[in-house]
């Protein structure tokens, strides 16, 4: 015991000496709120603080005395159960109702209250249990409410905090910025108010439903002088949107005699309205109208505000010239929706001479410089990549892709390489020594000068190869050991395929799909040994069968197909992760609204996976979520709308407010769209309907998408059309010759030919 009472004041004193020569930082405000966030050291944390909160209560300093009240009871979220939610809160409830307390303690506390109640809605209120959180309050039972009820009781408390506000006699902001979910918003100097009306304004922004609309409306147009004037009613707001521009004009009303900060705030007022809705092509046009002419208003703040979202959009519509995913499959690289958009080729170079002709501008706001110096470096970036499809068939000219931007030549250097087990890359070792190797090909391809920043699509044409493995190196300068930007893609050219059906396999020609003649193979499991993983044979060589067919053995996990003159490696009787759908974590998400968000998928089915032009598609949708508890799929039907976001989502928001259904669109090849429709779900949560392809559609593969929904990867909509004949065929069964009775079990043999 007393060894251990000297080792523990010996570690104290040596704490000391290094704290008090500087090694050791003290603890910071932002060090324990960081430790709050990642549940890190809680308990050392609730000590300093303890110390904090009495050292600030004898200083009288109640910005530090709120500060550490508000991460002690964040600490006491952590480390209690959910029930005590609100207790842990009471002492917000006592400052706001302490006459005798400054009014500027009282309106933080009433801030904070706002806040409280927020993240109540966010994470308890569409929860079956939540009568289980005891309320603690003589007045409010939160648990009763509806989510308009806590909104407008948010609402009422942030009015309370601007009402205590402007009756305090102490404006300084200073010691009160961490109230602030985003300080560096503030392009002026704040008081005290602005922090309440910013928090305001932001609760209102995140409530606010997005909407879709078909007409430009009257307030983008609006000149800065007129957005806030009394006489001005902007019909298309939305209930809540008026509620916004109200909060809104009141912040800038409170700044009437300072024009500098009031049409800043009017910025942000049109900023808030303008991310509200779903943007159109219109619509963003005359948004950047609005904000060419804020990059020449006489007022620093506004005009720096202009130029910074002008860059970003313009930045933002840039990427729309190229529409060309950088995903291959075996098909065809898909496009996202349509071809090449010329509008937007030259939105690069127009947003890179908006922020370099004004950079002095915004050397006062270097956060907003910081950002777009980002942008500038990220459009001058060279990127070069080559990509293929998983497998090549030998004796055909090879085309790979290629997507290049801001380069003026590639260098490439193709080398044949072994047949390996590991086909998920290439070791380092290995591949300098393949970078020494001599070349099958080496060129040098010269790229035409644009002079627009964008990402630029191509070929690179190789000729035909014959089966094997290979590394295509490149880079944009001289390959060489040298090169730190060297690049590389593994080409397997083959025209075996492994059809895997449970523990048998048929291989085939990719090129025919008939049986690989004169091929046999040899089976893999992996081990493990000393945290080293390998390949061990199951079975020694087995000639396959005339068919195509081989029988594996159950422990095999990885088969090696050879031929006199080609070879294929891959993996069989892959089982699933087992691993279950992901279920609600309040950690990971803001709420369940965001869950629900990033679960919606549609499923599509299709009667057939492939067609003839001009013959009819007939499909049928079905919308699935996940159960937030335990992680199940789920319909989304009448009986499953248990949660007011889906009921608000489906029926109200698509149907009853916006008076729109849901649209989905049928797209060709080349992504072009080929037909649009309105669909509803049912009460079962799906819908069907037919589509007739045209007599001159393009072949290939055609797809059926949500603009509003991400499609399911497994029934993802898509349908291949193509000019085929239908192959004939026969199928006869044989009855059993003897008569059978109740239980008795028979065989039946079928008979199926196949006519070429």
């Amino acid at each position: 015991m007393k060894k251990t009472s000297t080792l523990a004041l010996l570690s104290f004193l040596f704490h000391n000496l290094l704290f008090s020569q500087g090694i050791i930082p003290p603890k910071t405000w932002e060090d324990i709120e960081g430790d709050i966030a990642a549940r890190r050291n809680l308990v050392g944390n609730q000590k300093i603080l303890t110390d904090w909160k009495e050292n600030s209560m004898r200083k009288n300093d109640e910005a530090s005395f709120l500060r550490t009240m508000y991460d002690l009871m964040l600490i006491a979220d952590r480390r209690t159960e959910d029930t005590l939610y609100w207790k842990n809160a009471v002492y917000l409830d006592s400052i706001i109702a302490d006459k005798t307390a400054s009014d500027q303690i009282r309106s933080a506390a009433c801030l904070l209250k706002a806040r409280r109640i927020l993240g109540y809605r966010s994470q308890f209120h569409n929860r079956n249990n939540k009568n289980l959180i005891a309320n603690y309050h003589p007045v409010y039972k939160y648990n009763l409410m509806m989510a308009s009820s806590l909104d407008s009781l948010t609402i009422f408390h942030f009015e309370k905090a601007i009402s205590f506000s402007q009756s305090s006699k102490n404006k300084d902001a200073v010691k009160y910025l961490w109230l602030s979910f985003d300080p560096l918003q503030f392009l002026f100097r704040p008081d005290f108010t602005d922090i309440i009306f910013a928090e305001e304004t932001h609760f209102l922004e995140l409530i606010n439903q997005k909407k879709t609309i078909t007409k430009v409306p009257d307030w983008i147009k609006s000149d800065a002088e007129q957005f806030f004037r009394p006489q001005t009613a902007w019909k298309e707001f939305t209930l809540q949107e008026q509620k916004i521009y109200s909060a809104y004009r009141q912040w800038a009303n409170y700044h009437a005699a300072e024009p500098f900060v009031y049409f800043f705030i009017e910025t942000m007022a049109r900023k808030c309205l303008y991310n509200g809705i779903y943007q159109h092509e219109e619509f963003q046009e005359e948004y950047a109208i609005y904000l060419q002419k804020l990059s020449s208003s006489p007022f620093t703040a506004a005009r720096a505000n202009g130029i910074y979202q002008l860059c970003l959009l313009w930045n933002r519509q840039a990427k729309s010239y190229n529409p060309v995913s950088k995903d291959y499959n075996n098909y065809h690289y898909r496009s996202i929706k349509t071809g090449f958009d010329t509008t937007y080729r030259y939105y690069y170079v127009k947003a890179l001479q908006l922020f370099e002709s004004n950079e002095k501008t915004l050397d006062s706001f270097p956060f907003m410089k910081g950002i777009l110096l980002k942008m500038r470096n990220a459009i001058k970036k060279s990127t070069l990549s080559l990509s293929s499809k998983t497998y090549l068939l030998p004796g055909e000219p090879q085309l790979l892709f290629l997507q290049f931007r801001n380069i003026k030549q590639v260098h490439y250097r193709l080398v044949r390489i072994n047949h390996s087990n590991n086909y998920s890359g290439i070791r380092t070792e290995d591949f300098i020594y393949y970078l020494k190797s001599p070349a099958l090909k080496d060129s040098v391809i010269t790229i035409p000068a644009e002079h627009d920043y964008q990402l630029h699509n191509s070929y690179l044409k190789l000729g035909s190869l014959n089966p094997g493995r290979y590394l295509l190196i490149y880079s944009d300068s001289a390959i060489a050991t040298t090169n730190t930007y060297l690049r590389h893609l593994i080409l397997n050219v083959t025209d075996i395929a492994v059809i895997n059906n449970n523990e048998q396999v048929y291989i085939l020609s990719r090129k025919t799909g008939f049986p690989v003649e004169n091929a046999s193979a040899v089976e893999y499991r992996i081990q493990t040994n000393n945290s080293s993983i390998y390949d061990t044979i199951v079975s020694k060589p087995q000639r396959i069968a005339a068919d195509g067919s081989l029988i594996t053995k159950s422990s095999a996990r990885q088969i090696l197909v050879t031929t006199a003159i080609d070879t294929f490696f891959t993996a069989l009787n892959q089982s699933g992760t087992g691993q279950p759908y992901e279920i609600y974590n309040k950690d990971e998400y803001d709420d369940l609204n965001e869950y629900y968000e990033d679960n919606i998928r549609l499923h599509i089915f299709t009667d057939r996976a492939i067609y003839r032009p001009g013959q009819t598609v007939f499909y049928k949708g079905i919308f699935l979520t996940n159960n937030p508890y335990t992680g199940e799929q789920v319909v989304l039907n009448w009986k499953n709308l248990q949660f007011s976001f889906f009921r608000k989502l489906f029926y109200k928001a698509l149907v009853k407010l916006s008076k729109q259904k849901i649209e989905l669109s049928i797209d060709d090849p080349f992504g072009r769209e080929m037909d649009s429709l309105k669909i509803l779900p049912n009460k079962y949560g799906s819908f069907t309907g037919a589509f007739k392809i045209p007599k001159d559609a393009a072949t290939g593969e055609w797809e059926i998408s949500s603009l509003d929904f991400d499609n399911a990867d497994e029934n993802s909509g898509t349908f291949m059309v193509e000019e085929y004949k239908r192959p004939g065929f026969s199928l006869s069964l044989e009855k059993p010759t003897t008569e059978k009775t109740l239980g008795d079990s028979f065989s039946v043999k079928v008979k199926v030919k196949s006519f070429a």
